[in-house]
């Protein structure tokens, strides 16, 4: 919780009025909500418009993502019905960004 309470005091700091991200998911699994799916999200600027943010706690420059981080995201991205290919990354989006971390693209599909 005082992970997300971070994110939260960040994100108000900005000036926007909640978390950026619909969906942040922890190491242990656990998926916090954060803006609901109908608001637009504020996690890539100028790709928020009809996208849902999910954000991956950690550096994965340093750390590999948990498995049960790696089985949450899954199911979540599932759930969502996210089509095949649909997932992008900051790093797809910005060149000039090292997020989500190499370690995390490794675990992904």
């Amino acid at each position: 919780m005082e992970y997300m309470r971070g994110i939260e005091r960040l994100h108000l700091d900005r000036g926007w009025s909640c978390i950026g991200y619909h969906y942040v998911v922890m190491p242990s699994g656990r998926v916090f909500a954060g803006r609901p799916e109908d608001a637009q999200g504020a996690h890539a600027l100028g790709h928020n418009h009809e996208t849902l943010g999910v954000a991956v706690a950690g550096n994965f420059e340093h750390e590999p993502p948990t498995p049960a981080m790696l089985d949450s995201l899954f199911a979540l991205l599932e759930g969502l019905s996210a089509p095949p290919g649909a997932l992008l990354t900051h790093a797809d989006l910005d060149p000039n960004t090292a997020c989500p971390g190499r370690l995390l693209l490794e675990a992904l599909p």
